[in-house]
């Protein structure tokens, strides 16, 4: 059964590995800086600029979020070598918490 699969798919032209291969070595038209400065053109273009302001907070919002969560974690095992108080660290881990959600 496979073998006549396999001749059925090289008699039509349709051979999966180069096709694969193809579309691999194939270069997009336009790169990433085109295709956004155009997304950007065309919302200023329609009167949408709220929408670039939105994508420039979210972008801002995920930045200071990945920030926050590289910071938590130096900051809570420093204090734990430090011995500080249970109620510090309670505080510092409800203020990280508290301010990693609220940049969600």
């Amino acid at each position: 059964m496979w073998y006549i699969l396999s001749i059925t798919f090289i008699e039509e032209g349709i051979i999966l590995g180069n096709k694969n291969r193809q579309e691999e070595n194939s270069k997009p038209k336009y790169n990433m800086l085109q295709n956004s400065w155009f997304m950007v053109k065309t919302a200023w273009q329609i009167k949408e600029g709220k929408m670039i302001f939105l994508c420039l907070l979210s972008a801002v919002f995920a930045l200071v979020t990945n920030v926050l969560n590289l910071y938590v974690v130096p900051v809570i095992l420093g204090m734990v070598t430090k011995r500080a108080d249970a109620g510090e660290l309670i505080l510092t881990i409800t203020a990280f918490t508290f301010c990693t959600i609220s940049f969600m």
